[in-house]
């Protein structure tokens, strides 16, 4: 990977330079360490899994065959993180 830095000053004048082997090095690391990151994936996943318990409580007025398929989006959604290896491959269920 390669790329540019631009460099803009308050009078306007843009400086571009190429990135140094060390600066290309540090934003592959920061890439990878975000594309691995799932803290934000497993937050998102959290809040639909809360967002749904109430699907599968004894008093649900959902159907048996409604609330099995609300049991499976929940189950999918908690097997998420183990699915994926990175962020970009998350693929999210879809809601019943």
């Amino acid at each position: 990977m390669s790329f540019q830095i631009n460099t803009v000053y308050a009078d306007g004048r843009v400086e571009t330079r190429n990135a140094t082997e060390e600066e290309v090095a540090e934003q592959e690391a920061r890439l990878a360490a975000a594309a691995v990151d799932f803290t934000i994936i497993r937050a998102e996943r959290n809040a639909l899994l809360t967002s749904s318990d109430w699907t599968q409580l004894t008093d649900s007025p959902l159907s048996a065959e409604d609330k099995q398929a609300w049991a499976d989006y929940r189950q999918a959604l908690r097997d998420l993180p183990d699915t994926f290896t990175t962020v970009d491959e998350v693929i999210w269920p879809g809601r019943p």
